[in-house]
């Protein structure tokens, strides 16, 4: 009986490192507010998943209610870059313009919003 107690929890201490692994978690570095429609606030918030890597993850909030809307990979010389993002609303519209190679893409929220995001340069509708 002791030698089971024993097995089950050398295997518990085995698994506690697996499930807390500190290779997969991002670190956090900010979180800023784009813009507001409504009830609706627009966000956005910078991670850093590596060395010379990041990823920017666009929310939305209503209350207490936050919801990601879609998020992206960049590498240390994009994310340095000075006013990376410019956004701008218009009526149920909300403009998010990067200097990023992403071709043009649309989201919606719960409330009905269209989220455009597009490239500073280049407006080509992304393939599905």
């Amino acid at each position: 009986m002791r030698t089971i107690k024993n097995i089950l929890f050398l295997c518990t201490l085995g698994l506690l490192p697996a499930s807390c692994s500190r290779f997969d978690q991002n670190d956090f570095i900010s979180t800023q507010k784009v813009g507001q429609i409504g009830e609706e606030t627009f966000l956005y918030s910078a991670f850093q998943t590596g060395l010379d890597n990041y990823r920017i993850e666009f929310k939305v909030s209503i209350g207490t209610d936050t919801t990601n809307l879609f998020d992206f990979f960049i590498n240390d010389a994009l994310y340095t870059k000075e006013n990376s993002f410019h956004f701008q609303t218009s009526h149920d519209t909300l403009i998010i313009s990067t200097p990023f190679q992403l071709c043009k893409s649309y989201r919606k929220t719960h409330k009905g919003t269209t989220i455009e995001i597009t490239n500073n340069a280049d407006t080509t509708p992304c393939q599905d």
